[in-house]
């Protein structure tokens, strides 16, 4: 157990992107917050930022798609500081690919993180936090399960997450476990900004408030679902996505 007794957040996929916003906004605001990474360079430097901003962080090197992996992550962390109490599924891959080209291999991959890895480490977790009779999991999906163009395994594996947490919420309602989805739109990001001007352009176009999200705003919006202010809130989609959600087909004249 940390000797502060901070509350412990485990963030998947934790060293970049959306889930070092996560990670950093977490510790700011009070939790050891372990980080779960494939990149040991990544996930150090994270901590390390954590650390010189006054926050506490770790971290620990584990594949969330091997349950086995995942189970001996979580052993290790409850043996050095103690139970999860907030614990939020963000890593993924994602996979653009009209159906001719899914092949099983890609179709394997995509949803044995974006989908099985949720499952893993959701399924560890769940057991202290019902032992304790509280906790909160925050799995973050994408809008694009309601549906895009060359997303059907991404999309399948984002809408299952969203079919788990909403089925996990009502099992655990009572047990004073919640768990909620936080479903980005396009978040402002190197990868996103890696194209021509004018795919940029025609994906900005399908945003209505014509803005792109940070992984700032996606943060703030774990925070808010790990926290007591969202104490009533459980087995809900909260949008991160400029209204992209209700907007399915963009008017491109």
């Amino acid at each position: 157990m940390t000797d502060d007794a901070r509350p412990i957040a485990l963030v998947t996929g934790g060293g970049q992107g959306i889930g070092a916003g996560i990670t950093a906004t977490l510790a700011a605001a009070g939790y050891h917050v372990v980080i779960n990474e494939l990149d040991k360079s990544r996930a150090a430097a994270m901590v390390d930022s954590i650390e010189s901003n006054g926050g506490h962080g770790s971290y620990w090197l584990a594949d969330v798609s091997d349950s086995s992996a995942v189970d001996a992550m979580f052993d290790r962390v409850e043996a050095e500081f103690g139970a999860v109490s907030v614990l939020v599924n963000n890593a993924g891959v994602s996979g653009n690919a009209g159906i001719r080209n899914v092949t099983d291999d890609f179709w394997d991959r995509v949803t044995s993180i974006d989908l099985d890895g949720v499952l893993h480490c959701t399924r560890r977790a769940l057991g202290p936090m019902r032992e304790a009779g509280a906790g909160s999991v925050i799995n973050i999906a994408s809008r694009a399960w309601l549906g895009w163009w060359g997303q059907s395994a991404y999309a399948a594996a984002k809408a299952g997450v969203v079919g788990m947490t909403r089925a996990l919420a009502v099992e655990m309602a009572s047990k004073g476990v919640r768990l909620n989805v936080v479903a980005p739109g396009l978040i402002d990001s190197p990868m996103l900004r890696d194209r021509d001007e004018g795919a940029f352009q025609r994906l900005l176009a399908t945003v209505p408030t014509g803005t792109l999200g940070t992984p700032e705003d996606v943060a703030d919006a774990v925070l808010f679902l790990a926290s007591e202010r969202s104490r009533t809130i459980t087995g809900q989609v909260l949008y991160v996505c400029g209204g992209k959600s209700i907007y399915a087909f963009p008017d491109w004249s």
